[in-house]
């Protein structure tokens, strides 16, 4: 089956239970785009077949999606502002047959950018840009969280590990919050990711060069 796709290809399915319950979504880098100027698919046949490929507004990059509790999707990546990421919202894709509309996108600081190609990683990107969802149905249910390997701008640090929270569903984000303890602005902490539990846990976990005073264990 023809899913069409491109490089840092990243998949979501719908488990939400709703009218989209079973949808599989994919998106990656318009740059690298079989079909381009489209970078995002979507199936409603558990896979057996998939529509045109589409366009997603803001064209975020490099990074990955997430679907809600109620079947909303997410998209973010890394957007045209240097200091910003960027994340896209759909709130129709969940039905079957529908025209895909995004919302506006929204630039979400993190004061700094996605790096790569030298330092721990001279063949690839200190990591994507991850999001995801709180499904449970606790105190923070609905909240979207984005987490990224961040060189930052205010310390010059190569790579902190930088989280923000949207609480209205990815209009306005916190203030960006450095995640790992290291208080050095030496080391590297990088492919950061997160997922969230069941019942609203947000786990995390990096590569990080802290313990390597020589700098080449980077997986430390």
């Amino acid at each position: 089956v023809d899913a069409a796709g491109g490089d840092k290809q990243w998949m979501a399915i719908d488990r939400s239970g709703g009218v989209g319950n079973g949808n599989i979504y994919s998106f990656w880098t318009l740059g690298f785009s079989s079909c381009s100027p489209g970078h995002f698919v979507r199936s409603a046949t558990g896979g057996n077949s998939y529509e045109p490929c589409l366009p997603i507004t803001g064209e975020p990059a490099l990074g990955t999606m997430a679907v809600g509790k109620n079947g909303e999707l997410y998209i973010a990546g890394v957007g045209n502002s240097n200091d910003s990421l960027s994340i896209v919202k759909s709130v129709n894709s969940q039905t079957p047959g529908s025209s895909v509309i995004w919302n506006q996108s929204v630039n979400v600081f993190v004061d700094g950018y996605l790096n790569g190609f030298f330092g721990v990683n001279p063949a690839g990107l200190y990591g994507q840009v991850n999001v995801d969802v709180d499904r449970s149905n606790g105190p923070n249910a609905n909240n979207v969280y984005i987490m990224a390997s961040i060189s930052r701008f205010s310390n010059f640090d190569p790579a902190d590990v930088i989280f923000v929270r949207s609480s209205d569903g990815g209009l306005t984000w916190s203030s960006p919050v450095v995640v790992n303890d290291d208080i050095s602005t030496s080391n590297t902490q990088w492919f950061a990711t997160m997922g969230v539990a069941p019942n609203g846990r947000i786990d995390a976990i990096w590569l990080d060069t802290r313990l390597d005073l020589s700098g080449l264990d980077y997986s430390a």
